[in-house]
């Protein structure tokens, strides 16, 4: 919704002011939009998850960061297949991990997948730091099973 608000207001939209034929009509979309806005920031957040998953959640999401990085550096192209799957099933976990009504083999099932990507991948992909991550990253996924 930020973002809406955001381009309400570039200066290709305000530009459309100039014209008399569509000032008003921008000004109406401008004002809704803005209004909105501020009836979505008053709206409640809440996270309906257990304490018991949110350490899980957070150590896959601090793997998951540590692939995105190298999915997203430089060599994007050699690394996007290694890091790729991992990095959607890993999302997927997280996902079971924040329903309450999943149970926990759904995320299991989604990490062990991860894992077995990340234990097929070609050694002599990536520099030594980058097969280090990918090692680690696949050592904490597999701790994070064996604790659910």
């Amino acid at each position: 919704m930020s973002r809406s608000l955001q381009v309400s207001r570039c200066p290709s939209i305000e530009g459309l002011r100039t014209d008399p034929r569509l000032s008003y009509e921008v000004d109406v979309l401008q004002k809704a939009t803005a209004s909105y806005f501020e009836e979505v920031k008053g709206y409640p957040v809440k996270l309906n998850m257990t304490e018991n998953r949110l350490e899980a959640m957070l150590k896959v999401q601090e793997i998951m960061l540590d692939l995105m990085r190298i999915h997203y550096g430089e060599e994007h192209r050699v690394n996007a297949e290694i890091t790729g799957t991992p990095i959607r099933r890993m999302s997927g976990a997280i996902r079971y991990l924040m329903d309450e009504g999943k149970e926990l083999g759904s995320s299991k099932r989604e990490l062990r997948l991860a894992s077995e990507h990340l234990e097929k991948r070609p050694n002599g992909m990536g520099d030594h730091e980058e097969r280090a991550t990918l090692h680690a990253a696949n050592e904490g996924i597999k701790e994070i099973i064996s604790a659910l």
